[in-house]
């Protein structure tokens, strides 16, 4: 994993949720309750923001390349362990008799 890419985009991602969060919730609270409804609503904004871009984050952590591995292993446990013995075919069965 590069980590210098990671931290980029981590807090390239975090400062773009707050942002939205701050204009959506303050334009809002400046439609509802004038300035003082633009403070308090950016102030929320920044908070909603802040842990939206932080699951976000938490999110990019868990590469991609972890979960392809995985389902691979899964994938090769399940193709083991489901496919039919050559003795449990009945129509095998049939065609040695």
């Amino acid at each position: 994993m590069d980590w210098g890419k990671f931290i980029k985009r981590f807090i390239i991602n975090l400062l773009v949720a707050m942002l939205v969060g701050t204009l959506v919730v303050g334009v809002i609270g400046l439609l509802l309750a004038g300035k003082q409804g633009l403070i308090n609503g950016a102030y929320w904004g920044l908070l909603f923001g802040a842990m939206s871009g932080l699951s976000i984050g938490v999110l990019f952590a868990l590469q991609p390349s972890y979960w392809e591995d995985f389902a691979g292993r899964f994938a090769g446990w399940w193709v083991k362990h489901k496919e039919p013995a050559e003795d449990e075919d009945p129509e095998r069965e049939l065609g040695k008799k």
